[in-house]
């Protein structure tokens, strides 16, 4: 098996337009990936169409490395529904469950969530 030393190598070895031809298509497969997120993004209407588990606290709805594919079409939430959601402290992304929600007077949701398999709710995350 070829080692990364060996190929890189072979790429110093090539001739200047085989060089040029190959930065092109690596550049055409980063930017038609860059295009595919950002249309999933407008898709979904999310920051983060897709997010992994990863954490055992919604077993057995979902497990540790599960993929979910995530929308943000809905103004509000109900009670059973299953959010994704993050602090500005921390980047990690939280799957669980609404298990309470109310509606200020100023229009605004507060949403009280749990994991499934967890035996509290989130306050002590919330604060």
């Amino acid at each position: 098996m070829p080692s990364i030393v060996d190929s890189i190598q072979k790429i110093f070895q090539m001739d200047i337009y085989k060089k040029a031809i190959s930065f092109i298509n690596t550049g055409v497969v980063l930017s038609s990936a860059y295009a595919l997120w950002m249309l999933c993004m407008i898709i979904f209407n999310t920051e983060a169409p897709f997010v992994v588990v990863l954490t055992g606290s919604m077993e057995p709805s979902y497990h540790k490395g599960d993929i979910l594919a995530v929308s943000n079409w809905e103004k509000y939430f109900v009670v059973g529904d299953i959010v994704v959601y993050r602090f500005d402290v921390n980047e990690i992304p939280i799957v669980h469950r609404v298990i309470s929600e109310y509606v200020d007077k100023k229009g605004i949701q507060h949403l009280l969530t749990k994991g499934d398999n967890n035996d509290a709710d989130d306050r002590t995350i919330y604060y």
